[in-house]
């Protein structure tokens, strides 16, 4: 033995100790990065080490994750500073140009983490690793990642509310959303002996504030965590920082102050915004309020022109500190600007506590907005915006006012108020707006209401993109009544090719007859869409008086198809003979369709007329052949149930309109065309809810389900649904008739009994349900190996071969070596069958030997390798 013990301490240091002599001893940091120009960047790595520690590391191996090989560049450190607590802060820097285009991973990964964290078992043996995405994008601009200005070290006490922060702010006033993610060890894998001393709702990360709360710790101890914060920028991310911090728990008396913030604040751009942030000790301690955040000028904070003013202050027991913002227009963003409060005691431990405050700087409204009406068209006006980086307006119409009083916060005009957006004017100076409807005219003497907001850019390569002011006021307007005003177009006669439609209209009854003097013509339009593309003339109208033009109205169009056809119709007026005063704005039918489903018709229907439509009465055909009213519905749609399938039905909607001008025609009544549906059973029936039992020993899986019958009353089979591995399609196993028991039996899975399960529901017309929940078994994975053989030639245990019952591997990679380190036996037969003998079949000499094997186990997620090492004996 004492010849064996040297080559075995050799293989053991060799084997499994790995570089630990030359460890660092993590216990936390960050990379970081800030853009220089171009494709150029310079890097930050932060890392909080143990001071009293054999090694140091004046420089770091940085790996930037492309390349072949991969690039790793090696980074000298520029700082080491003693920050207490056996803690040294660490900071390297360097520059880095990248090939181009893309996402990129920096990371640093050191031989060890410090010991003894409580929730990472046996973690000074194992890796520390950070890692940093940058995305570079040239069509969303440049961009530096978010500064981190809290360390990542933090201290509480047991059975007390415990909180960390980042201190993190943008430089760029991109988004930035938090996660809780598992400490990340060997390759950026999660550590597999990592775990949450607790979980949800004790444990957590607020995705808003960034805020790591853990209410409350249980046990004392150093802990280890992981945060990942992700950067946005118009939906997109654009990059994330994966910081590992630690926390130390300890039994203390010690109480973390308290700090007071206001309520999230809403500013008109150009006003004082003043608050005085306050913290207090309970247990008197010296206090240190602190700062950090976007408002504030840099390092701290983003605001380079008129930036807030907030100083730090230190005092005991009571700490306060004014925080003054002079706005402006430059400040207007869509996001809230964050300030993060962070105020540390002098205590034993030294406790601290977080606030979060945001601020939100809106742009002042559009002013002095009026409108006036002439020839089926409103022009609305209003002044230059008192921003001067304005890039455009956006018009917002109603038809009729409506009450909408914005409250404190709210920009645009929401969809609530019934005002839609129609159009976006780009330019500060562009400040009138001529509605025409799309070139179609406005309903002459109806009344249109409009509000107008500016918009203002936060990136100048998304000019639409960003911040959009408090609306204007209400102006509204009637249009003249100069034009004829269409008031019907209903559907007469439902035919292929002898169908009519009613058209009404009520004259121009504020017609300027001494500019437009007699005589008068109407021209009547027809096309298949609003914009009355290809429109086309089906009649025309001549009269030689006024009295004579305002007697008229209706007009019948015949010989056309209107069971599958929805028209719209529009009238030019002429006066003079043929001097075009304008032309009305166009309408359309109602148009009815059906859809089929199992005992049920689903009707709806579509229009674009100039009126309003409050309600709507439903006729279906009677068995004589009379349409009889079956409902009454404000919504353009309507499901007719009980019904039976395979007969037709075959109805016409009456719908019932008028303007929103008072003075307009009213009770504006119009029909559809009959239309007609054939119910069919089309809706599938409801998925089963699966169960799955895995037996490893009989190499068989049981499906089991339980089907709610109350959806599938006329169901026929299941089909059962099967995939070796989560990323595999589907493939059809088998089906099950309804009238059997609700049981699958999976058989014969010697290979693996890995695997994913589905059923789907099948009823009497085909229709098949969704799949049902997904339920995933994972082998139970077995390979052993014995400690000792004997090849002697009794055929007893003259073999070195896996343990009996061994199951589910694919294949190994074996190799065994003799105590000086030298390989004797090599294969990837999982079944081994060594017998002593060395390459050339020469018999070894009995003693101890070590082995390493790669196992390469079936599992879910397809080959899964598993690395083990050990001894075996050999014994003769």
């Amino acid at each position: 033995m004492r010849k064996l013990l040297p080559g075995l301490l050799f293989m053991l240091i060799a084997m499994f100790a790995g570089t630990r002599a030359w460890a660092t001893h993590n216990r936390g940091g960050e990379i970081t990065f800030r853009h220089l120009n171009n494709l150029t960047y310079e890097i930050t790595v932060v890392t909080y080490t143990k001071d009293q520690n054999a090694a140091d590391r004046p420089s770091l191996p940085v790996s930037f994750n492309y390349g072949n090989p991969t690039r790793i560049d090696t980074v000298q450190r520029q700082s080491r500073v003693f920050v207490g607590n056996d803690i040294v802060r660490n900071i390297y820097i360097t520059t880095h140009t990248f090939p181009g285009p893309g996402t990129y991973r920096i990371s640093i990964t050191d031989p060890n983490r410090v010991g003894g964290v409580a929730n990472i078992p046996s973690s000074i043996n194992l890796p520390f690793y950070i890692e940093t995405s940058l995305t570079i994008n040239p069509f969303l601009g440049p961009n530096s990642s978010p500064t981190l200005n809290f360390p990542p070290i933090d201290f509480g006490c047991v059975r007390r509310l415990f909180v960390h922060n980042p201190g993190a702010v943008d430089p760029d006033g991109d988004s930035l959303s938090f996660d809780i993610t598992p400490c990340r060890g060997e390759n950026g894998l999660p550590i597999p002996s990592f775990f949450y001393p607790d979980v949800f709702p004790v444990l957590y990360v607020d995705n808003i504030t960034g805020d790591f709360i853990w209410n409350t710790p249980s046990n004392p101890g150093e802990y280890n965590f992981a945060m990942i914060i992700r950067e946005w920028r118009n939906g997109v991310q654009i990059s994330s920082i994966i910081r590992d911090f630690q926390v130390t728990i300890t039994v203390c008396a010690n109480r973390p102050p308290v700090i007071s913030v206001p309520r999230d604040t809403c500013i008109i751009a150009g006003t004082i915004l003043q608050a005085m942030i306050t913290a207090s000790d309970s247990d008197n301690h010296m206090l240190t309020l602190r700062g950090v955040g976007a408002p504030l000028a840099p390092p701290r904070g983003i605001v380079t022109q008129n930036p807030a003013i907030f100083g730090d202050v230190t005092a005991q027991g009571n700490v306060a500190s004014n925080f003054v913002w002079q706005t402006n227009c430059g400040h207007i963003r869509r996001d809230p600007y964050r300030m993060i409060f962070r105020a540390e005691d002098s205590g034993n431990p030294r406790l601290t506590a977080y606030e979060v405050w945001n601020i939100r700087v809106i742009a002042p409204p559009v002013e002095n907005i009026q409108a006036t009406s002439q020839g089926g068209k409103i022009t609305v006006t209003f002044d230059p915006h008192s921003c001067p980086n304005v890039l455009g307006y956006k018009i917002y119409r109603k038809q009729g006012s409506g009450p909408f009083t914005p409250d404190a916060c709210e920009t645009g005009v929401p969809a609530s108020t019934g005002y839609v957006l129609i159009d976006t004017l780009m330019g500060r100076n562009r400040t009138a707006y001529v509605d025409d409807n799309g070139g179609q005219g406005l309903p002459a003497g109806e009344e249109f209401c409009y509000r107008v907001t500016a918009f203002l850019s936060e990136f100048a390569f998304n000019p639409l993109g960003g911040s959009e002011s408090i609306s204007s006021d209400e102006v509204c307007e009637v249009v003249l009544r100069d034009l004829p005003l269409l008031t019907k177009a209903s559907v007469e006669v439902t035919d292929v090719s002898t169908g009519a439609v009613m058209l009404g209209w009520s004259g121009p009854v504020e017609l300027d007859t001494v500019q437009f003097p007699t005589p008068y013509r109407y021209r009547f339009y027809r096309a298949i869409d609003r914009t009355m593309v290809n429109r086309q003339q089906i009649g025309t109208r001549n009269y030689g008086s006024f009295a004579a033009l305002m007697q008229d109205s209706l007009f019948n169009d015949a010989n056309l198809n209107t069971r599958d056809q929805q028209w719209h119709y529009q009238i030019d007026f002429d006066a003079l003979g043929s001097t075009l005063v304008g032309k009305s704005s166009a309408t359309s039918t109602v148009f009815l369709r059906t859809g089929s489903f199992d005992s049920k018709l689903q009707l709806t229907w579509e229009y674009q007329t100039n009126w309003l439509n409050d309600s709507f009465y439903v006729y279906r055909e009677d068995l004589s052949g009379n349409f009889v009213q079956i409902a009454t519905t404000t919504q353009p749609a309507y499901l007719d149930t009980g019904l039976i399938n395979g007969v037709r039905y075959c109805y016409y909607v009456q719908s019932f309109g008028r303007f929103a001008n008072a003075l307009l025609p009213d009770s504006l009544i119009n029909l559809t065309q009959i239309a007609c549906g054939m119910p069919t059973d089309t809706v599938p029936p409801c998925p089963p809810a699966i169960s799955v039992q895995s037996s490893c020993d009989q190499f068989r899986n049981i499906v089991s389900w339980v089907q709610p019958l109350d959806c599938a009353p006329d169901l026929l089979k299941w089909k059962i649904y099967y995939r070796p591995t989560i990323l595999a399609p589907w493939q059809l196993l088998d089906s099950v008739k309804a009238d059997l028991p609700a049981r699958f039996e999976h058989l014969n899975l010697q290979a693996s009994v890995a695997g994913c399960y589905a059923v789907t529901a099948i009823d009497s017309s085909l229709n098949e349900s969704v799949k049902s929940n997904e339920i995933c078994v994972e082998n139970c994975n077995l390979y052993e190996l014995p400690n000792v053989f004997t090849p002697n030639g009794d055929n007893i245990n003259d073999l070195f071969k896996p343990l009996p019952g061994w199951r589910f591997v694919e294949n190994i990679d074996l190799i065994i070596l003799n105590r000086w380190g030298q390989e004797v036996f090599r294969t990837t037969d999982p079944q081994i069958n060594w017998d002593g003998k060395n390459a050339l079949g020469q018999d070894l000499e009995a003693g101890t030997y070590y082995f390493r094997i790669k196992i390469n186990f079936r599992t879910l997620e397809g080959i899964k390798p598993v690395d083990r090492s050990g001894v075996v004996g050999l014994r003769r």
